[in-house]
């Protein structure tokens, strides 16, 4: 179990068994190389983990599986680079190696702190994220009011639209010129009566004018005047009365316009009035549900940079635990740099010599597999002119086995045509050249045999529904040159 733990810390921190085996003691210096590599991993883990469950939401086997993968990617690069990184000729270009893998510390340093500062202020956050929501609100209202303006305007409209519905436009008779004179009329009028009137009633009772009491003649012409008097205030008291009654007439068909012009105005007015209200109401609505919704990322990040700006302490803290994450995540890699600084050290000259020795075994190799493949290209060669040998060999005798057959078959051909054309002529003339005894193997072709009832000899016939072919003589092809 023993064994099998450290060559599993070997392994993470890229050591070889051979070079263990040849150095004992670098079995302590694979081991804590190991253990960082895994502590690393572990932090990779922890760190992904919050960050997906805290910051992205994702439920617990996404966050565990997102940790997974990101723990796995951490330590490949660090095995990677205790694996591959080797000694340069210059120092800078040895510590160059590293500043790959060091950005990527810096990157998921920088990424992580910001989560574990959330989480460590997390109350101060949640209450700064309630005073920015609070304050953004208010300032979207404030806004949302200056952008409805009109609807006060609209109201007021409204209510003057409907008070000239309701009860007319308000007539006044003064100011106006007929009216105000005719109103200075009656009122001189009733002035001069009253004092023609207490003139009368004086001068009857003896307390003014002739000082005798009776209606006597200066009494009856002042009653006289106050008759006339009277009339003309009648007159100015009626033709007052006209000029109310035309004023009202002409207010009357002044509000029945009005009316008319305002009726459709009103309805507008209400449409108008409506929509705003409707639209006003919607946007309201819109901004509650913005801010009813829960707490995302982008809001605690922001409180955060509130929080920042108004406490030095937090940013402190922030870079502080950046900074923790970049020197833990780095170790194993930083330890792989500095010892490759310097003079060389023991493990490091017997692992060039296992790459020496590793060199010239793939050099033999090469060597013996390029032996292999020159005898195999002679071999091929060799194969290669047999074969070519057995073919100009093949060709020959199938040459000469050809020319046999075909003087054979012209041999046979000819015999039988002389034996067809002598049993025609017999046939025709009753007479002709003698025919051919059959063949008993002393002349006459080989293959001639009777092929008629007339006793003609020749060439053997074909079955029925064959044809005779005569082979036609092929041209002679030499044999290929060597």
């Amino acid at each position: 179990m023993q064994a099998t733990v450290s060559r599993f810390f070997h392994w993470l921190g890229g050591i070889d068994s051979d070079v263990v085996a040849r150095v004992p003691r670098t079995r302590m210096h694979g081991t804590a190389a190991g253990a960082a590599v895994l502590m690393v991993g572990v932090m990779a883990f922890a760190a992904g983990g919050f960050f997906a469950r805290e910051m992205l939401h994702l439920p617990v086997g996404a966050a565990l599986l997102a940790a997974g993968t990101w723990a796995m990617m951490m330590v490949s690069l660090d095995r990677l680079m205790l694996t591959s990184a080797k000694r340069q000729d210059r120092t800078w270009l040895t510590v160059a190696l590293a500043i790959p893998r060091i950005l990527v510390a810096v990157l998921a340093g920088l990424a992580i702190a910001q989560p574990l500062v959330l989480f460590a202020f997390r109350e101060e956050v949640a209450r700064q994220v309630q005073e920015d929501r609070q304050t953004e609100e208010t300032a979207r209202v404030r806004a949302l009011d200056g952008r409805y303006g009109d609807i006060p305007k609209l109201e007021a409209q409204q209510n003057e639209l409907e008070q000239e519905l309701t009860n007319g436009p308000d007539i006044t008779f003064k100011g106006n010129s007929e009216y105000d004179a005719a109103t200075a009329a009656y009122d001189d009028a009733q002035d001069k009566l009253a004092k023609a009137e207490k003139k009368v009633g004086c001068e009857a009772q003896g307390t003014c004018g002739t000082g005798k009491a009776g209606c006597g003649p200066v009494c009856q012409s002042n009653m006289r005047v106050v008759d006339q008097r009277r009339n003309v205030a009648d007159k100015a008291n009626r033709t007052l009365r006209e000029v109310e009654s035309r004023l009202r007439r002409q207010g009357a068909a002044a509000a029945d316009t009005a009316r008319r012009i305002a009726t459709p105005e009103l309805a507008r007015v209400n449409s108008a009035l409506a929509d705003r209200r409707d639209e006003m109401e919607s946007d309201r609505a819109g901004i509650a549900a913005d801010f009813a919704a829960p707490v995302g990322f982008i809001d605690r990040t922001r409180a955060l940079e509130h929080l920042k700006q108004e406490s030095p302490a937090v940013r402190w803290r922030e870079w502080l635990f950046a900074l923790l994450l970049v020197a833990i995540d780095t170790s194993a890699v930083v330890m792989k740099m500095l010892g490759l600084i310097g003079r060389k050290s023991l493990p490091e000259r017997v692992e060039e010599e296992i790459e020496d020795r590793d060199v010239e075994c793939l050099k033999v190799i090469e060597d013996a597999k390029d032996e292999a493949n020159r005898k195999d290209a002679e071999l091929i060669e060799k194969e290669a002119e047999i074969l070519v040998e057995l073919r100009e060999e093949a060709l020959r005798e199938m040459h000469q086995e050809t020319a046999k057959v075909e003087k054979e078959v012209w041999r046979a051909t000819i015999d039988g045509w002389a034996n067809s054309v002598r049993s025609q002529l017999t046939n025709s003339s009753g007479f002709g050249l003698p025919q051919a005894p059959p063949d008993n193997g002393n002349g006459g072709g080989p293959r001639a045999k009777p092929v008629n009832g007339n006793g003609a000899y020749g060439v053997s016939t074909p079955p029925p529904g064959r044809r005779f072919r005569v082979p036609r003589k092929r041209p002679s092809v030499p044999p290929p040159g060597p």
